[in-house]
């Protein structure tokens, strides 16, 4: 299935030009709105310059795609034959490159791609004037989740001279409350760090859409981040602050194993993307601060505790967030049963400050770990997971199946998940029902 790309070029500073996606028989519009502070941050007369928007384009298109093209369509009802003739501004350049731009792309999407170059004359996006931009010594994806609060705060708090770019997003005609998850997270921020955080944003999408499986969406995420950073100077870092149990997004059970599982800010993928940059000649450093601690320790270790324990609640770590048919509490911000809302309780309940409301409460068995309906799935997994009570060693198995790793580093991996294992454990051991308990293999 091949695609390719009509580009109109924007008419005024703050806008990013008009895409529209086509396979010679139906077309879509890529959208990428809302957006003028992000890139009034595009620095121009940079040997990096067009090729930083080379790959914004890329993650611009690689999301339109994810969500265009059903994956039903595909001869395992999964995984799509993707392949993208993309304009950009050094073919050459990018032709040496190519192998490891559709690697990135194959191991974040679980669907094969092939890519094509020609030569890109369109304007993206026209500089903006120089004026009053923030002088930023780093660059942190900003999701409003609880992880990318905690990685701003132990910034300003860790480097208190110094001042960080916030990047965040939400979908076209997605979730709404997104951006203001963001928003007031960033509020919080602004009132304890006077002129020492600045949130940049845009609305992303495809129209029409009929995926919804968005594996690619944190490719676009990490491309939005890159071009902000390149604003901010050569070398600025990136930051993509995720803990590692969600980051590696392990395996709970053998069905969740490979492409059904996303790949957010997993290892491999990092180390796929920095090559490309590499590649390119891009110089920004791509880090995860927190890739080596559980949700629970990145709580527990945040460097200002009363500002996690006064704004925490603004967070949002829900994965099913806007599937509400099934929550017994319509008022609750999580849904309580899939895993970052697992994972979120536990790592708040190590500080004694699991006191919100969820959709539905798995501790007081409002998820029947006996059902088969799909809202219990997750639920259903972690019990039989925290019951079969799997070593090391066989954590580290699962590790390699789900997605590569570098052998030196498979045993802290594997550490990473069991002590998330535990946290979970600990908050079912004080909260759990006698029923819940024996589910989870607790005596």
């Amino acid at each position: 299935m091949g695609f390719t790309l009509t580009i109109t070029e924007p008419t005024s500073p703050g806008q990013f030009a008009q895409i529209r996606l086509t396979d010679g028989t139906k077309s879509a519009a890529l959208k990428f709105e809302q957006a003028s502070d992000l890139l009034r941050m595009y620095r121009v007369d940079t040997p990096t310059s067009e090729l930083v928007l080379d790959v914004l384009l890329l993650g611009i298109t690689a999301f339109g795609l994810d969500r265009f093209v059903p994956r039903s369509t595909a001869e395992d009802a999964w995984t799509r034959e993707l392949q993208l003739t993309l304009p950009v501004s050094d073919v050459a350049l990018w032709e040496q490159v190519r192998e490891g731009a559709e690697r990135c792309l194959t191991f974040i999407s679980g669907d094969a791609w092939q890519l094509e170059f020609v030569p890109r004359t369109e304007k993206l996006v026209l500089p903006a004037v120089p004026s009053n931009f923030p002088v930023a010594q780093v660059v942190s994806l900003y999701s409003g989740g609880l992880d990318s609060f905690i990685g701003a705060i132990n910034y300003l708090e860790a480097n208190p001279t110094h001042a960080m770019i916030l990047v965040g997003h939400r979908d076209y005609r997605g979730v709404r409350g997104v951006l203001s998850d963001q928003t007031e997270t960033y509020d919080e921020l602004s009132r304890a760090y006077p002129d020492r955080a600045y949130l940049r944003q845009a609305v992303i999408g495809c129209v029409p859409a009929t995926e919804n499986t968005l594996r690619s969406r944190s490719f676009l995420f990490l491309c939005m981040g890159l071009l902000a950073a390149h604003g901010s100077g050569d070398n600025t870092v990136l930051m993509i602050p995720e803990n590692g149990n969600i980051a590696l997004n392990s395996p709970l059970t053998p069905s969740r194993t490979g492409s059904c599982s996303t790949r957010t800010v997993h290892p491999h993928f990092l180390t796929y993307f920095r090559r490309l940059l590499a590649g390119l000649g891009i110089q920004n450093p791509v880090e995860n601060p927190l890739g080596l601690s559980t949700k629970g320790e990145c709580v527990r270790d945040c460097l200002n505790q009363t500002l996690l324990r006064r704004a925490h609640g603004a967070t949002n770590s829900c994965a099913k967030r806007s599937h509400r048919s099934t929550w017994l509490d319509k008022h609750a911000s999580h849904c309580g049963r899939c895993m970052p809302c697992i994972y979120r309780r536990a790592s708040l309940h190590t500080i004694g400050a699991d006191t919100a409301a969820y959709g539905r409460d798995i501790c007081i068995g409002e998820v029947d770990p006996q059902a088969t309906l799909i809202y219990t799935n997750d639920f259903r997994a972690c019990l039989s997971l925290l019951r079969s009570n799997p070593s090391q060693r066989e954590i580290a198995r699962a590790l390699l199946t789900s997605g590569h790793l570098e052998l030196s580093d498979l045993a802290a991996y594997a550490a990473v998940f069991r002590r998330a294992l535990a946290e979970v454990r600990s908050l079912l051991v004080a909260k759990g029902t006698p029923a819940i308990k024996s589910a989870a293999g607790i005596p």
